[in-house]
């Protein structure tokens, strides 16, 4: 029993609880998280909880000079760091990685560019170049090119490395995983 909270203010509690459908599984969740403190962050208003939810099935942005080559689709992707991961990736020719992409379920550029426009949500162990090969343009000399985020030390942005000249190197890879 809690020695600062009344019995009284433990029932308000319970009771705001039982009203927003929380069960007693769920109240032995939270009191299992480890930082609980960022819940009374929510509540004081000093955070906020949000969602976000990119289209991955619409055209992506296609740089000057480029067309799509393959755009691979997913849906609405809720942006979970926890669901994706960085994988390191080596392949020999662009036939080889075209291949694991798709194997992979890499993410795609849709992804790329709106974690540009909320930067704040990056991952921070994101300090490599981080790929995005969902995506593949093909450029006006017919070179394949995947998109990847960049972090110079001061700012994110974007750049492109054509895929004939990966190879042999290892490239850092956005894939979802569930």
């Amino acid at each position: 029993m809690s020695a600062l909270y009344s019995i009284g203010l433990m029932n308000q509690l319970g009771d705001a609880l039982e009203k927003a459908g929380f069960t007693a599984e769920d109240i032995t969740k939270l009191r299992q998280l480890k930082d609980l403190s960022k819940i009374k962050d929510i509540v004081s208003k000093r955070a906020y909880l949000a969602y976000h939810y990119i289209d991955t099935d619409k055209d992506p942005e296609i740089p000057k000079g480029y067309k799509i080559f393959r755009h691979q689709p997913g849906g609405m992707f809720q942006f979970d760091k926890e669901k994706i991961s960085i994988i390191e990736l080596r392949a020999t020719t662009v036939e080889d990685f075209l291949e694991k992409f798709v194997e992979l379920k890499a993410l795609n550029a849709n992804v790329l560019d709106y974690l540009l426009d909320h930067f704040d949500i990056i991952p921070r162990d994101w300090y490599q170049s981080v790929f995005f090969p969902g995506t593949v343009y093909l450029t006006d000399d017919g070179y394949h090119s995947v998109r990847f985020l960049h972090y110079d030390g001061e700012e994110y942005g974007w750049s492109d490395c054509l895929l004939e000249n990966m190879n042999s190197q290892k490239h850092y890879i956005a894939v979802y995983i569930k």
